[in-house]
């Protein structure tokens, strides 16, 4: 996700931004986790590190395949040490 984020100057965040937002747009198919028309960049008052206004669900899906992608690696890469 950094890596995508950086090469495309967007800024990474900590908490509740672009990455965290649509991971949870991409599941919530109902729709009622986040509060789309609440979402705003930190202001320092919200609790919120970084810029949600950014985030989609399609960006969601890809941050979660990269998670799945690099868990797979991992999961084979102890497997094969097994052996």
């Amino acid at each position: 996700m950094r890596e995508y984020l950086t090469k495309r100057n967007i800024a990474i965040d900590q908490h509740a931004g672009i990455d965290d937002t649509s991971e949870l747009m991409f599941i919530d198919t109902d729709g009622r986790w986040i509060r789309k028309d609440k979402l705003a960049p930190d202001n320092g008052k919200m609790g919120v590190e970084g810029d949600p206004t950014q985030a989609s669900p399609e960006l969601g899906k890809m941050f979660i395949d990269f998670k799945i992608q690099n868990a797979v690696a991992q999961i084979r890469t102890l497997v094969e040490g097994r052996k």
